[in-house]
């Protein structure tokens, strides 16, 4: 003989309304266009982000390529 299963709580119990599946609170017409542009703006940010952080690694370079230039050339 099988256990019986356990009954689920009401909070996980799924429900057959289709109605429920929809969001409410999306009143604005225009939400997935300012969505898609918060999404490009993000996009755009993070891109400047790690081009700063390229150039600032490469400038680091050229400048410590620079002063080992200038210190063989006191040395001479």
């Amino acid at each position: 003989m099988a256990p019986k299963p356990l009954p689920l709580p009401p909070s996980i119990v799924p429900s057959n309304n289709a109605q429920n599946d929809e969001l409410h609170f999306l009143s604005d017409p225009k939400f997935g266009r300012h969505g898609e542009i918060l999404f490009l703006v993000l996009v755009l940010l993070f891109s400047f982000f790690l081009f700063v952080i390229v150039v600032l690694m490469f400038m680091k370079r050229v400048r410590s390529h620079l002063n080992q230039n200038e210190g063989s050339k006191l040395e001479v």
